[in-house]
């Protein structure tokens, strides 16, 4: 069996790391940006289900008192 030597693992190992490291670098601020913006839609969304529902428990308790 042909195996690399533990020192060529380490260096393949550090430059794979390296290259992540500078892809994360550089899409993390982008990935940030688009979680708070994601973050806005899904709190918009969870304000209005709230608003309805409150609007629609007014409405049942106002036909349910005026019967």
């Amino acid at each position: 069996m042909d195996y690399e030597s533990i020192d060529d693992y380490r260096s393949h190992i550090k430059e794979r790391l390296a290259k992540i490291e500078t892809i994360l670098e550089r899409e993390l601020p982008e990935i940030k940006e688009q979680l708070k913006v994601a973050n806005g839609r899904t709190r918009s969304l969870e304000n209005w289900r709230n608003y309805m529902l409150g609007g629609m428990g007014l409405i049942t308790f106002l036909l349910t008192t005026l019967k």
